[in-house]
């Protein structure tokens, strides 16, 4: 146990000054590629799985995987998980807004890689659902995080 509490003191003494410390913030940053959460309307698989993610806000931990840590994205996602009160008298029955979300995002993903010159595979986007551990005891501090 001595052995054990030196081996601890040791790696406290080592750690990087606090001014050059990872902040909480950049240690929980994540992104989801836009290919994960989108898709366009002729990719019926990949916009069935799209669809998919967007139906609810009800997240678990494949909805966490699809993000990856990093240092920053492209987007910061801000949306309604609801339609509007009157989604299916304008738009039809059939018209389902997950579909919508799931393309309109595709297209941004397009816009941004091509204003960029970059791959679409390069487009990452911040969405609370994929980027926030829900049910986790992290869930609070990363949505205090929020700037």
């Amino acid at each position: 146990l001595d052995q054990l509490l030196r081996g601890v003191e040791v790696a406290t003494t080592k750690c990087a000054p606090e001014d050059v410390a990872p902040s909480l913030g950049s240690l929980l940053m994540r992104g989801v590629p836009a290919t994960s959460v989108s898709a366009a309307w002729d990719q019926l698989n990949a916009l069935d799985g799209a669809s998919k993610f967007w139906d609810s806000n009800d997240a678990d931990a494949l909805d966490y995987w699809k993000s990856t840590s990093t240092d920053g994205v492209t987007r910061f996602v801000s949306h309604p998980w609801q339609p509007p009160e009157d989604w299916n008298s304008v738009m039809g029955e059939c018209c389902r807004y997950s579909d919508i979300k799931a393309t309109e995002l595709n297209i941004v993903a397009l816009d941004l890689a091509n204003s960029l010159n970059v791959p679409l595979d390069d487009i990452t986007f911040w969405i609370d659902k994929a980027c926030i551990p829900q049910r986790h005891t992290l869930m609070p501090i990363c949505v205090e995080l929020i700037e």
